[in-house]
């Protein structure tokens, strides 16, 4: 099956599903990238949008919190994941 598609949007596909699935939505997302054609990655697995992403949008609570190259806005997440799990631990 091919998808003739403007954009390509994948949420959390890489992450659900058999391998077989898994390894179909990857190589479809490898093949549009590869084409220069849009493709909108979603998932709260940091390290896979390292691994597939050059620009990445952190968002919450549906806004944008900050957009940017993945590897700093991955890493100003972390931090704040990092401060969030401190404040829950400090607070019991």
């Amino acid at each position: 099956m091919t998808l003739d598609v403007d954009v390509l949007l994948l949420d959390e596909t890489l992450s659900v599903g058999d391998d077989a699935f898994r390894q179909k939505a990857q190589e479809a997302m490898q093949q549009r990238m590869a084409a220069s054609q849009a493709v909108v990655f979603v998932s709260h697995n940091s390290a896979q949008v390292q691994k597939v992403c050059k620009t990445a949008i952190w968002l919450e609570r549906g806004e944008v919190r900050t957009a940017g190259p993945t590897a700093t806005v991955a890493e100003q997440y972390q931090e704040f994941m990092r401060k969030l799990k401190s404040n829950a631990s400090s607070a019991n």
